[in-house]
């Protein structure tokens, strides 16, 4: 694979990931992992983190 392929294939799947944080934050769904409850916040910066990798993935493909 290419590296300009797997930069877009990764920058693809971290907003598609992130994508997924925002909408359970918005629509209200419970994660649960095990028999832990995760908290909205742990999603606030997941939200925050793989939107950040999404945005500097596709940047990177302009220099």
């Amino acid at each position: 694979m290419h590296t300009r392929s797997y930069v877009v294939a990764s920058a693809s799947v971290f907003g598609l990931v992130a994508l997924v944080h925002a909408v359970r934050l918005f629509e209200g769904w419970a994660a649960q992992l095990g028999p832990f409850a995760i908290p909205p916040a742990a999603s606030w910066l997941a939200l925050a983190i793989t939107a950040s990798l999404c945005v500097a993935g596709f940047a990177s493909l302009r220099r």
